[in-house]
């Protein structure tokens, strides 16, 4: 299965993690139970027709490459003063395709930096982003392997506390669809 992916935005399951656990949680590690899985995505204009052709056995690799540029808007709550901070920013997306035969790899990456404010003490907030998704599949038995890293600094600025956030996630799915192997780990700490 090739999937195409006009953006990804994972702030809302890091949100969620971090709104679930106290302040002082540095670690939280689990296993993704075999089930189907979910990705959610935000729309954006796309500035490339869409991957490149499925290659003939033999034949060199089908690549091509797609570059977005999108505003966004949200809220997100420091878990470690409460605030709720609602941020206005630009994230850009880089889409690289490659097809070899009966073998795709997709790899996204995409920067974001947003600013806000406190609804709740005034106090502004830089927000940058980094995420780092490669699917490697084959075309013939549906085997895949997927890899999500994503960093989040929360920066307060001036005596407030910020916060990090870091989500790893990896997933292996066997030819029938069922996912064989599975984690994700979240990591976050207060910072300031």
């Amino acid at each position: 299965m090739l999937m195409r992916l006009s953006a990804v935005v994972v702030l809302s399951a890091v949100a969620l993690a971090c709104a679930d656990r106290s302040a002082d949680d540095t670690r939280n590690s689990s296993p993704l139970a075999p089930t189907s899985i979910t990705v959610a995505t935000a729309g954006a204009p796309s500035s490339a027709s869409g991957p490149a052709p499925l290659s003939a056995q033999g034949q060199a690799a089908d690549t091509s490459t797609d570059t977005q540029h999108f505003e966004t808007t949200g809220e997100f709550i420091n878990p470690c003063n409460g605030d709720t901070v609602a941020v206005a920013g630009t994230f850009n997306i880089i889409i690289h395709t490659t097809v070899n035969g009966n073998n795709v790899q997709l790899a996204l990456h995409q920067t974001g930096r947003a600013t806000g404010t406190s609804q709740t003490t005034g106090i502004k907030y830089i927000w940058n982003n980094s995420l780092q998704y490669n699917e490697r599949a084959a075309l013939e038995n549906g085997v895949a392997v997927l890899d999500i890293v994503e960093h989040n600094r929360f920066i307060a600025l001036g005596s407030a506390t910020g916060f990090n956030a870091k989500l790893l996630i990896h997933i292996t799915v066997n030819a029938n669809g069922d996912v064989t192997a599975g984690f994700q780990i979240v990591t976050e700490g207060c910072v300031g």
